[in-house]
């Protein structure tokens, strides 16, 4: 991870076996995977995109009651959309 003001940075290298990183790696190759948001409402976020012709792909739990979630299509074709929320709402 690399701190750069209000950007993050997070390189990632798969190291075999299963994983959307390594599916992500494995579609496209080398390159951008993914840029994240923050969201107090991820169930919100995840409808709002999916009206854009986003799709889940995978989600997780991030820590506590959090979740990350993330999207393929819609708005930013050829790159993941990730949402990332502190607390866990349900996805529809």
């Amino acid at each position: 991870f690399f701190d750069m003001g209000g950007i993050q940075l997070e390189l990632i290298e798969p190291m075999g076996g299963d994983s959307s990183w390594q599916s992500g790696l494995d579609a496209t190759g080398p390159g951008l995977h993914h840029i994240a948001f923050w969201t107090e409402d991820a169930a919100a976020d995840v409808a709002a995109l999916r009206e854009q012709g986003a799709e889940v792909w995978h989600r997780g739990d991030m820590g506590g009651a959090g979740q990350y979630v993330y999207l393929r299509g819609g708005p930013l074709v050829g790159a993941t959309i990730e949402l990332l929320e502190n607390q866990r709402t349900e996805i529809g």
